[in-house]
């Protein structure tokens, strides 16, 4: 039978009441418990429920606005590729093969920067073109872009799948668009292929987050771009997602959230689907990545709100088991009471109770033998007495402030026993009240703390001592924290090892003396250390100076100040690891060594011989071993043997010594012996050692380096010679005679080579330095033959190309004919020379001769470079003199103003050509203000500009000189610096640019002058033209009018009638032909005679003037002769035109009767005179220009023109016009 629930609920209900009777609990105080979580936890789910919602809400939104800018991003990339797809289609229809689509892509303005490739293929697929210069032919019949345009006539951009490019090799969107052949058909396809990338571009610098993507998809469900943390992919099919199968069907744009097809990630979506082209924009983050903050903060608040409920349930059950607590205690206390005093008497402390005044009313047997009294004594007042005097008022002081505080009693005294004895205690004591909280009293408990306190004191007198030998050992020590590292104690020792003061110490980590190199490995090694002592660790610390030294370590983990830390001493052993390292290393060379090395029994019995031993005496060791120890000791060396036998016999080693020794071959050989006795483990000697260093290469050593010395000794004072000499020959000349003196050099020379000497080996200058000059006449006169020297010779032509010493012994062989034959006749049999090289030039050569032959003295070779050297720069300071006096001399006979001047525009300096120039003495000038040249306004304003850096450039004023004249100058302005590079002057050079301003002005009026007579050529050429036009017109135009009149009526006459009548009008039309055709002949002539042409320029003028006569009636005479030669045509035409119009001149204004013309040669100058007896010319001209067509300046031109001058005389009666053309200048034509 089913137990009814409501009995289950009763009985529950039965066995609470009894749990919580049971515990003295009370159901109120559980219920405000529960009910109080409850509203913590239901408060917390509404606001994290809340919170989660506005999150996924805010990031729909951000990914719908990204959505949109991405919409908006791809339509206007698409836009332009289409764009460029119909421009590129439109020049294709329009120039077929002849368009060059690589040309347009570079020059027609296409930016690139999306495209991988532009290309263009006809209606069978094959590609014709494309934008990349190396085009691989391909066939894409088969792809669909091709496919859709072949079976789709229509306008509209087709978007392809993204595949890899065949050109380019990289993944590929196509864009095309249709091309149609003329009739309409299909004639192929416009391509554009587009990095996938681009698409998604503008969010390359956005963090969208982790798992974060930005896809462009095409209505077909292939994704055309897909951005995401992994790369850029294209090609994925999306046709079964969500996206396509529920939520585009429903709505071109919206939101969802749902898990990646790829990734399996679960995203916050947003798209959008384009207007005008067939593609979707979708952009995802990650849901987890957008709830990550959320998730904290929950985790954070489930935490909290975990915590508070178990507070209050803590808080509950404490209420609880307090009132169950007050209820127990009044039973327990009587309980208490009993079993204090049973405790008491058996605890190993003192324990004491004391009524509310503070008089004891108990202590137990444990508490009277600590005070060494009895029970009853100990009562009321008596516990005092047993206080040390010197405790006492400090105790009382401590017990009344806690009584009156409230406060737990603690203190540590000494109580002074009846026999003396002291024992130390620490006293502790509560006070005990009533319910209402009145004191009743206190019980306490004293324990002897003694050996606590005589611990103590030896631990604090171990830790002074420890702090004495921390701070006064000798080595380095310091403490650091193991978890920071930073340092909390060094000694001084530490201090003075690294260089950092206790400051700077506490203020960086032990990484700050770790190499940068070694940090990571001893962060390795510092978290391996064992707790406690570790020793024998070597490192390498960084001092402060930047040295690295080698310390040895031993550490100990330490609490210190609270802080667990290692204590570390560091000592430097740099130079023990050193002197080890050098201690192996001589372990090594000794096992290996040169040096003879042997053993030797009690009885002076070699028992080893080393290979070095071997090499140096020549026995081998089977030889030597058995043999006494001095066998092979050199004569006189044996009396110390036994001397040194007793001391290797005393356990004592025996200072190096000298001796020699024979070698199997007989030789002495110097040694240098060290004897050492060889003990056994109980360290008795049972033989001795011998270590024998062959000393004869260090015997010639020290001569080597007394030779060194007395070399070094000669360069220090051929040094010291050349910076003491006043010229470079001087110096040169005092170290060929030092060099002689040091080496026993029987003669030198120094020869001395010009700037221009660069293809000779012959000197231009010597200087000779010997005691005996006279002993080597004949060498010395060889010496300054230039026959002598060979370029192909081996010791001074040698050196000059080599530039560097050479050294020969003997010379006998270097020549038979040249200077060193001549050198080997006279006894000289070794030769030494070295260069002086200046830029790579032998400026000077000083070499030696010495009559025994002598081994190359390479040290003095390799050491003379030196003295070479400062002979070279003290002939180039030589040379900078000389140069600096030859500018010095420039500028004293240039004739350009050079002047320098301080900042402040006082005069420093003021050469000749500025006396010259302006007038005024370097007197008056010199230290005074340099207003002459500019204003102190330009001054300030020029200074300002170059201590600034800047560069002026020349600049032009006009200045007057002393007598008031004034010139036209040019001025550069130039900084003067000083040694430290700091403007310290100015430099002025002035040009006189007078007489090129005169020039300059002449040749402006001049091009003025050109432009009027072309305006006025012009003009008379426009006048030409209208008097040929009126003479066509008055001549030519009537007699043709009249000729036409006369054939009309002749055409009109009647066949029949009169003959006579038509004869003369026949005879009246020739006459008028004949007049039209002189008329015509005449103009021609005007223009061009053609006697010119065929006879030459005198001829044509004595035809025009024979015309002009008959014409006018005045009488013309033409003088001269013809030119043997005819003259070019350009002249031949001028001198015709200038004849015609001064003779035009003549019948028009000149009114005169005669006029002559003269054309003659006088030397190399053509002359050509027109002389009239009219009425002559005005002192105003102008009004005859004009009206003889501005005649006279047109024939000046002529004349100028041909490199000649043209000359109008008019004494009052009559016109002379004389033109003189030079038939050798260069100007004229031809």
């Amino acid at each position: 039978m089913t137990r009814p629930l409501w009995l289950d609920v009763d009985c529950s209900r039965t066995r609470l009441r009894e749990f919580f009777k049971s515990h003295g609990l009370r159901p109120s105080v559980v219920l405000i418990c529960v009910i109080s979580g409850a509203m913590l936890w239901a408060g917390l789910v509404a606001e994290l429920n809340f919170e989660r919602e506005y999150i996924i809400e805010s990031e729909r939104q951000d990914n719908d606005n990204l959505a949109r800018v991405f919409e908006e991003h791809v339509a206007r990339t698409v836009r332009a590729a289409e764009i460029t797809l119909r421009e590129i289609a439109s020049e294709y229809r329009r120039d077929g093969g002849k368009f060059d689509l690589v040309h347009y892509a570079k020059d027609g303005g296409i930016y690139l920067d999306p495209y991988n490739i532009l290309g263009i293929s006809d209606e069978n697929g094959n590609a014709v073109m494309a934008s990349v210069p190396v085009f691989k032919p391909a066939n894409y019949r088969d792809n669909d872009n091709n496919q859709y345009h072949a079976r789709h006539d229509t306008r509209e951009l087709f978007i392809g799948t993204p595949r890899i490019g065949t050109n380019t090799g990289k993944w590929t969107v196509y864009l095309s668009v249709r091309i149609n052949k003329a009739d309409g058909s299909f004639g192929g396809i416009a391509i554009l292929g587009m990095d996938p990338a681009y698409f998604s571009k503008i969010y390359a610098e956005l963090d969208l987050g982790k798992d974060a993507t930005v896809t462009l998809i095409g209505r077909d469900g292939v994704t055309r771009a897909r951005s995401s943390g992994a790369g850029v992919t294209a090609g994925d099919n999306m046709a079964g997602t969500p996206l396509f199968t529920r939520y585009l069907p429903a709505a071109d744009h919206g939101n969802f959230i749902d898990a990646g097809s790829a990734d399996k990630i679960k995203r916050i979506s947003s798209y959008r689907a384009l207007k005008d082209y067939p593609l979707v924009v979708l952009v995802g983050t990650s849901m987890a990545v957008a709830l990550a903050d959320y998730d904290k903060r929950r985790s954070t608040l489930l935490q909290a709100a975990s915590g508070l409920t178990v507070v209050i349930l803590c808080l509950g059950l404490f209420a609880l088991f307090q009132i169950a607590r007050s209820e127990r205690e009044s039973g327990q206390r009587r309980r208490g009471e009993r079993l204090f005093r049973a405790l008491a008497d058996g605890s190993p402390v003192g324990i004491f109770r004391a009524d509310a005044a503070g008089k004891s009313v108990y202590v137990n047997a444990r508490w009277c033998e600590i005070a060494g009294t009895r029970p009853e004594a100990a009562l009321g007042d008596g516990w005092a007495s047993a206080l040390h005097p010197d405790d006492r008022e400090r105790v009382f002081g401590e017990w009344t402030a806690a009584a009156n505080n409230r406060q737990p009693f603690l203190s540590e005294h000494r109580i002074r026993r009846p026999d003396g004895s002291i024992t130390w205690v620490v006293a502790q004591a509560r006070a005990e009240t009533d319910p209402q909280g009145k004191v009743l009293g206190y019980v306490g408990t004293a324990t002897d703390i003694t050996e606590r306190k005589r611990t103590e004191q030896a631990l604090m007198e171990g830790e002074r001592r420890y702090r004495e030998l921390f701070e006064i050992n000798p080595h380095p020590m310091y403490v650091h924290d193991l978890e920071t590292l930073r340092f909390l104690a060094v000694n001084e020792a530490a201090v003075a090892q690294y260089g950092y003061s206790h400051q700077e110490f506490f203020g960086m980590t032990v990484k700050d003396i770790w190499p940068p190199e070694d940090v990571a490995v001893s962060m390795e090694r510092l978290k391996s250390l064992p707790a406690g002592l570790v020793s024998g660790r070597f490192r390498r610390h960084r001092k402060k100076d930047g040295t690295f030294i080698e310390v040895e370590i031993t550490s100990n983990t330490l609490e210190f100040m609270g802080h667990h830390t290692r204590i570390v001493l560091a000592i430097d052993v740099t130079e023990r690891r050193r002197a080890e390292a050098a201690r192996d290393q001589l372990a090594t060379i000794v096992e290996n060594a040169n040096d003879a090395i042997f053993s030797r029994a009690l009885d002076g019995i070699i028992t080893s011989w080393n290979a070095g031993a071997e090499r140096m005496f020549g026995y081998s060791a089977a030889e030597a071993i058995g043999r006494p120890a001095a066998f092979n000791l050199a004569p006189g060396r044996q009396s110390n043997l036994a001397q040194n036998t007793e001391i290797i016999l005393r356990g004592e080693a025996i200072a190096p010594l000298e001796s020699q020794r024979l070698t199997k071959d007989g030789r002495v050989i110097d040694v240098l012996t060290t004897l050492s006795p060889i003990r056994d483990s109980a360290g008795n000697v049972v033989a001795g050692s011998a270590i024998l260093h062959d000393i004869t290469a260090l015997k010639e050593a020290e001569a080597e380096l007394k030779r060194r010395t007395e070399i070094a000794q000669l360069l220090e004072s051929l040094a010291r010679t050349a910076n003491e000499a006043t010229n470079a020959e001087t110096a040169m000349r005092d170290c060929l005679a030092r060099i002689c003196e040091y080496g026993g050099w029987v003669i030198g020379r120094l020869g001395i080579y010009g700037e221009q000497s660069d293809e000779t080996v012959f000197p231009e200058r010597s200087f000779w330095y010997s005691v005996d000059t006279s002993r080597y006449d004949e060498f010395m006169r060889a010496s300054l033959d230039s026959r002598f020297y060979h370029p192909s010779g081996r010791f001074i032509s040698r050196l000059l190309r080599e530039k560097r010493p050479v050294w020969f012994s003997p010379v006998d062989g270097l020549t038979s004919t040249g200077r060193m034959a001549v050198a080997a006749r006279q006894g000289l049999h070794c030769a030494f020379a070295f260069p002086v090289v200046l830029r790579d030039k032998v400026v000077a050569v000083l070499e030696f001769f010495a009559e025994e032959e002598r081994p190359a003295d390479t040290l003095l070779m390799e050491n003379i470079t030196n003295v070479s050297s400062q002979l070279a720069r003290l002939v180039e300071r030589g040379r900078a003199e000389e140069t600096t006096a030859r500018l010095a001399a420039i500028v004293e006979n240039v004739n350009d103003a050079i002047v320098s001047c301080a900042l402040d525009g006082t005069v420093l300096s003021w050469n000749p050509g500025a006396e010259r120039m302006l007038g005024y003495t370097a007197a008056e000038m010199v230290g005074h203000n340099l207003s002459v040249v500019a204003s102190k306004e330009e001054l300030e304003r020029h200074t300002a500009r170059l201590l600034r850096g800047d560069v002026l450039p020349p600049f032009e004023v006009v200045r007057s000189t002393k007598n008031g004249r004034q010139i036209h100058l040019q001025i550069s302005l130039s900084p003067i610096r000083g040694t430290a590079g700091n403007i310290t002057a100015i430099a002025s050079i002035l040009s006189d640019t007078t007489e090129r301003k005169r020039a300059e002005e002449l040749q402006r009026a001049s091009e003025v002058r050109v432009r009027e007579l072309l305006r006025r050529l012009v003009e008379a050429q426009e006048g030409e033209r209208r008097r040929f036009a009126a003479d066509l017109h008055d001549v030519v135009g009537q007699n043709l009018s009249a000729l036409e009149i006369e054939l009309q009526r002749l055409r009109g006459a009647p066949p029949s009638g009169n003959g006579r009548n038509a004869g003369a009008t026949l005879d009246n039309m020739a006459r008028i032909v004949q007049d039209t055709t002189n008329s015509v002949r005449e103009t021609i002539a005007d223009l061009r005679p053609a006697l010119l042409d065929d006879y030459g320029v005198f001829v044509a003028i004595e035809g025009y003037a024979s015309r002009i006569e008959r014409l006018t009636g005045l009488h013309i005479s033409v003088q001269g002769n013809a030119p043997e030669s005819r003259l070019p045509p350009r002249m031949e035409l001028a001198l015709f035109r200038m004849v015609q119009e001064a003779l035009m001149n003549a019948v028009k204004h000149a009114a005169a009767s005669r006029v002559t013309v003269e054309l003659s040669r006088v030397g190399d100058v053509l002359r050509l005179c027109v002389e009239d007896d009219g009425k002559g010319i005005a002192c105003s001209t102008p009004g005859l220009q004009r009206a003889g067509g501005w005649g006279i300046e047109f024939m000046s031109e002529r004349a100028e023109a041909l490199g000649g001058t043209l000359r109008v005389e008019s004494p009052g009666v009559g016109t002379r016009v004389m033109v003189e053309i030079p038939l050798g200048n260069s100007n004229h034509p031809g």
